[in-house]
Formats: C-alpha cells, structure tokens, sequence
C-alpha cells in the first residue's frame, strides 16, 4: 500500500508542476526500495485544466462506437480507481486502480488506430478506464487489448502500463496494428511521444542528437506482436 500511495503521489506532483516550454507527454517507472513507482507529466501545447476523478467498482458502463456487427462494449467495473482526465469522466488520460495496476497515454502522432472490425470499439480514453475497469495487472491489460478495438478520430496515443509487481509493457498501434513491447522488447521502462523503437534506437545511440535521423526513416523493431 505504501507503494501504491507513493506512485500516486509521484503522478500528482508531475501533473501539477510547473516545467519549462516542452510541448510533450512523457510517462516512465522507477524501481525503490519500498516497490515500483509511475511518474507520468502532461505538457499541452493549449494550456488548460485537468480533473480527479474518483471511480468506484460495481457500475454499470456502456460505450457509444458500435463495431461492424452493430454491437457496443459493455462492462460493470470491478476495481475501484483514481483517474486524471482531460476531458470528462470515463475518459482517463491517466490513473491507478485498487489492484495497483497503472496506465498513462501519451499523443503518438505517427500511429494508427486498427480499422473497423467486429471487435468492440472504444475511444482512447474509454479504453483506459475499461483497463482500470476490469484489469488488475499488466498481463490482463494486454489480453483485453486484444479483444477490444481502440477508435478514435483524434490523434492516436499509446500507453505504458505496470503493476504492483513491478511488470511493465509500452502498448502502441503501429501502421493499423496493436504491438506490446515488454520483458526483453522493453529495454527502457519509459515512453513520450515517439515510437518505442525509435526510443529505444536513440537511446542506444547516445541520446536525442540521433532524433532528425530517425524521423527520416531508421528504426529498429523490438515489439512484440500481440497474439
């Protein structure tokens, strides 16, 4: 619990800090002595105010998309969690549950979202508190990406989740399709508003002097596809 309280406070003090004139998300997890904590910060380009919301288990929920047979997600929340939203209630852009799982989004300007299918859609921030909703840990945030379908006329967006038990996983959707970086294919537990396998090449090379050269092309792909 002591850990839980510190990743909460660690998200609120970046939230609500006063940083320079960067115009980028950044979200990233540090291990301590006392467990696993998230940091996440959200540096708009159009300054504007955030909300807490506080959302309690056992509540009916309905999204509005419908996916290609007509059907619409529906679910009853089964944790209770703490959410930052930009935009309203049950649209998170960040938060933590009661289980201890975390996920925070960040813009990805060069991703896209999976096509219409059959799969029941939800928009980008439905999709994070259908996340805190029903998932107590990394490992089932990933299986319920790959049964729901995230959609979303807005600029894409990718996540970094963990849990209490220190497990991690950057999830992003790359050229129409879901990729899951974690274990090996996570050297670098931290993400911003680049592909992780542009991060990651960076990172490898030295720092952001090799940003222009990956924009024009190079990369390196560690994801892992999802199943």
């Amino acid at each position: 619990m002591r850990a839980l309280a510190t990743s909460v406070l660690c998200c609120l003090l970046l939230i609500c800090s006063q940083g320079g004139p960067a115009h980028a998300c950044t979200s990233f997890v540090m291990d301590t002595p006392d467990g696993p904590v998230f940091g996440a910060n959200c540096d708009l380009f159009i300054p504007g105010d955030g909300l807490v919301f506080v959302n309690q288990r056992g509540i009916e929920k309905e999204g509005w998309q419908t996916s290609t047979t007509g059907e619409t997600a529906k679910w009853t929340s089964e944790y209770g969690s703490v959410t930052f939203n930009l935009c309203g209630r049950e649209f998170a852009w960040s938060g933590m549950n009661e289980a201890g799982l975390v996920v925070s989004s960040m813009q990805l300007a060069s991703g896209e979202y999976p096509k219409p299918d059959e799969k029941l859609p939800l928009s980008d921030g439905n999709v994070l508190q259908y996340m805190l909703d029903t998932c107590g840990s990394v490992d089932e945030a990933i299986r319920m990406c790959s049964l729901v379908r995230v959609e979303d006329k807005g600029a894409p967006s990718h996540y970094l989740l963990a849990d209490e038990s220190g497990n991690c996983a950057a999830i992003e959707y790359i050229d129409g399709q879901f990729l899951c970086h974690t274990g090996e294919s996570l050297p670098v537990r931290a993400m911003a508003n680049m592909p992780y396998a542009r991060s990651a090449e960076a990172y490898e090379r030295g720092g952001t002097r090799w940003w222009r050269r990956l924009e024009a092309g190079t990369s390196m792909r560690v994801a892992t596809p999802a199943r």
